[in-house]
């Protein structure tokens, strides 16, 4: 609804695969379940040793578990939870629609790809 690709990553990914997807989609923002954290954490360290512009991170956390906070997690990144996110929306968004049916809205991973 935002006029943003969804790219998919295959959870069986490590950080240096994640990283690649990354860097080759262009992602602006990278939406990790908390029990994938480390992952991206890595995914986003090899990024940051490149020229490569990090995405924002955005935590989907366990039930009842709280947010960590940058410096438990890692200060060269800015986290942020999903729940937070949401609330920063907007009632009267405008919707962006795709203009016709050749205009994407996912990408999908080459590891899907190659089955």
């Amino acid at each position: 609804m935002a006029g943003a690709v969804l790219c998919t990553l295959n959870i069986r990914h490590d950080s240096t695969m994640v990283a690649v997807l990354l860097k080759h989609s262009e992602a602006k923002v990278l939406i990790v379940d908390y029990q994938f954290l480390h992952i991206a954490q890595g995914a986003l360290k090899i990024l940051s040793e490149t020229s490569s512009k990090l995405p924002h991170l955005i935590l989907i956390p366990d039930y009842n578990q709280e947010v960590p906070t940058s410096s438990k997690t890692s200060s060269t990144f800015a986290n942020l939870d999903y729940d937070g996110i949401l609330q920063m929306g907007s009632l009267d968004f405008e919707i962006r629609r795709p203009e016709d049916e050749w205009e994407p809205i996912y990408m999908l991973s080459s590891s899907f790809a190659s089955t």
